[in-house]
């Protein structure tokens, strides 16, 4: 500091101040509060006021009224003060190297200094010089600085993520936005986002609030913040990645084959599995059940194509992803015999079962009685629930396996290519979709329709009581789902199918015999399916070829060489007679699937199911779907007729009743007379238990008056429509 005192005689003596307050510092910005100092000039040439000097980091505030310019002088700590446009500006500047800058200031006006201070020894002092062209002085400031570093933050939604990547990682959000400089008016912060799990410091991101990747496992995420001179801070937070979520596997569908073979391959496709974090995985699957039995040891399924025997499997289908998840889904896979029975099985003398190639075909006793292989019979392996009798001079196509034993009349003589399995621990699925117990029949029929010689009924799908064809008869059936109470067909009758095999089933309740074989709209013999529900014997004295489903009834087939039968065949008791022909042959019809016979849209319209309230999102989802018959026709629920040319519209699946006899009316012939509107054909019974007598009829459309009687006038003549209950029907009768 130069010392001008002695030159002028007029010396301006300095005070020196305190620095009261000194704080938030980060290093090198600091706040600073400097009060009450005093100058002391000649009163001639300066005034003095007391001031308060606020220097907020790089804002500081000094009020003053000065005579005379300004010059500038550097402090022990390299603080250069410059004057410019009424604002001084203090810097730093490191190793000793500055500049001075001296310019007028006009003391008039109030001027705004910024002072940048580094605390390199936490202690320093801020010098002031005024001088005018003979006098100086200096005013000295002393203090130590407190150093307050600036804040980081981390904001995080959890600490706990769940793995969502499939690289194994998840996205985290990482929020820096609270963090500040320390300084009351902010300041720029450089970040940097760190991880420092894994000995070696990561940096993940230099934004404030970045979204990053974190893999599986914990980590030490680190904030840090620097000031622009480098003055900085941290904060550390844990978080883990983990992956609890098991992987996402399809429910593979359930699989239904038939077989005619003792075994088939049958192609079982792996469901896919995903995972959220570990991307598609490996599926496992294995056999864990037989036919409700669950397998000691379990079988890996180690290719698509798997060679299984007739029955009902569980697949278990696993995947673990690499966090040690695990899904599990099932799947059923059934390979159903395409000749099979339910109790026993009787194959006659020289009768045989044959593959359509011209081999032999397995047969399958899934009951406890026994398996007859008569004398010089042909037939492929034998699966029997009970013994196996084996006559002279049979052949055995392959295996035999047995619950009991095997019985041969006479080893020496017959055929035999396969292996004896005696004693064998024998399980049978329970018929799963062979199972009829769906299939709800009303419980009032009506009387019997017979169809006589030279006379054509065609009939549309609904419900029919017993229906008898005699000699010289014609049935027609179209499209759709039958339900008889019982069908006979007798010889030199006819039944066509004016259908695809494909699109026609047929149910019968309580009674079917086939004398004559069904036939297409050329006079060929045409395939069927039949679904046989009541357990009274099934006779078939015609050539037959379809699926004959009749697990509670005992089935004979055929009474000489020329009757043969194709298809498959499930039976309670199946008698093959001398000499029958067996072809087994799975894909000559549609399969029976039960409860998925239709849809039920509209409960009260057809299709529906056989009890409404089986009736479920539009489904039937017990039971099949069958038309509304109106089950319950009686006299207390029919709708009466009136009297005589009186028009009652009512559903076309109605029960309506005539009781308003004229009185002349004794016994008689009722005419029933229709609108000739309609477009479906309406099958009715009637009956009159006065008069002991019944029958059954059709409207045929378009409709025309139909005849029955004598009926008496004693008793109601009830009738029983069983059309289509979306339809109406109006009638008058005379």
């Amino acid at each position: 500091m130069k010392d001008k005192g002695s030159d002028v005689g007029r010396k301006l003596e300095p005070n020196y101040g305190q620095i009261s307050y000194i704080s938030d510092c980060d290093g090198d910005d600091c706040d600073i509060k400097i009060t009450e100092f005093e100058m002391y000039f000649d009163k001639e040439s300066f005034e003095y006021y007391s001031h308060d000097v606020n220097v907020k980091g790089i804002e500081c505030h000094i009020d003053h009224f000065l005579n005379g310019t300004w010059t500038n002088q550097l402090g022990d700590f390299g603080v250069d003060m410059q004057a410019s446009d009424g604002r001084f500006v203090c810097e730093y500047t490191l190793n000793g190297q500055y500049s001075n800058f001296a310019k007028p200031f006009d003391a008039s006006v109030a001027a705004n200094v910024s002072a940048v201070f580094n605390p390199v020894n936490n202690n320093a002092f801020f010098s002031v010089f005024f001088e005018d062209s003979d006098v100086y002085a200096q005013i000295q400031f002393t203090g130590t600085f407190k150093n307050t570093p600036p804040r980081a933050a981390i904001g995080v939604e959890s600490e706990i993520v769940e793995c969502s990547n499939p690289n194994q990682s998840a996205d985290v959000y990482l929020n820096g936005s609270q963090s500040s400089s320390g300084r009351p008016y902010g300041a720029a912060l450089d970040h940097f986002w760190s991880d420092d799990s894994f000995g070696v410091v990561k940096v993940l991101s230099k934004e404030e609030s970045p979204t990053i990747q974190l893999p599986l496992g914990s980590h030490d995420i680190t904030h840090s913040v620097v000031t622009p001179r480098y003055s900085q801070n941290r904060l550390t937070t844990t978080i883990t990645v983990e992956d609890t979520t098991p992987p996402e596997l399809s429910a593979p569908s359930d699989i239904t084959q038939n077989t005619c073979n003792s075994s088939q391959s049958v192609t079982i496709v792996p469901p896919v599995a995903i995972d959220a974090c570990f991307g598609e995985l490996d599926v496992v699957g294995m056999i864990i059940s037989k036919n409700g039995v669950d397998l000691a040891s379990p079988i890996e399924l180690t290719s698509v194509n798997t060679v299984l025997e007739p029955g009902t499997y569980t697949i278990e289908w696993s995947t673990v992803d690499g966090a040690g998840n695990e899904s599990i889904v099932l799947q059923t896979v059934t390979l159903k015999a395409g000749i099979r029975t339910t109790n026993s099985l009787t194959i006659n003398d020289r009768a045989k079962v044959v593959l359509p190639d011209g081999g032999f075909a397995s047969v399958l006793n899934a009951g406890p009685e026994l398996t007859h292989i008569g004398r010089s019979a042909q037939v492929g392996g034998i699966t029997s629930g009970g013994n196996v009798f084996v006559a002279d001079f049979s052949e055995v196509y392959g295996d035999i396996v047995t619950s009991g034993i095997r019985d041969p009349q006479n080893v020496d003589t017959m055929i035999f290519t396969g292996t004896l399995t005696e004693n064998a621990n024998l399980t049978f699925d329970s018929m799963e979709s062979d199972d009829l117990s769906g299939v709800v029949f009303p419980a009032n029929p009506g009387n019997a329709m017979n169809i006589n010689a030279n006379e054509t009924k065609t009939l549309t799908p609904g419900y029919y009581p017993v229906v008898t064809l005699n000699s010289q008869a014609t049935l027609k059936l179209s499209a759709g789902v039958y339900y008889f109470e019982g069908l006979n067909i007798n010889s030199d009758s006819v039944v066509i199918i004016e259908a695809a095999p494909e699109d026609i089933q047929i149910y019968l309740n309580s009674a079917f015999t086939l004398k004559e074989s069904f036939v297409n709209g050329s006079g060929q013999q045409t395939d069927v399916f039949i679904g046989y529900v009541g357990d009274n014997t099934v006779e078939l004295y015609a050539p037959f070829s379809g699926t004959l489903l009749a697990p509670d009834a005992t089935v004979i087939l055929g009474t000489s060489p020329d009757k043969t039968f194709e298809g498959r065949f499930v039976a309670g008791d199946l008698i093959l007679t001398p000499d029958t022909v067996l072809t087994c042959n799975t894909g000559l019809t549609g399969d029976f699937v039960p409860g998925d016979s239709g849809s039920c849209t509209d409960c009260g319209t057809t299709p529906e199911c056989s009890v409404d309230s089986d009736c479920v999102d539009g489904y039937c989802n017990a039971g099949v779907c069958m038309p509304n018959i109106g089950q319950d026709c009686s006299e207390a629920t029919a709708v009466d007729l009136g009297s005589r040319g009186n028009w009652e519209t009512l559903p076309a699946n109605g029960c309506l009743k005539i009781t308003e006899y004229p009185t002349w009316w004794n016994n008689g012939t009722v005419q029933l007379q229709p609108e000739a509107t309609a477009t479906s054909n309406v099958p009715f019974t009637w009956s009159n238990a006065c008069a002991g007598n019944g029958g059954s009829g059709m409207f045929t459309a378009p409709w025309e008056s139909q005849f029955f009687g004598p009926v008496s006038s004693i008793c109601p003549t009830i009738i029983n429509l069983s059309g289509i209950a979306s339809d109406n029907i109006k009638l008058r009768w005379y």
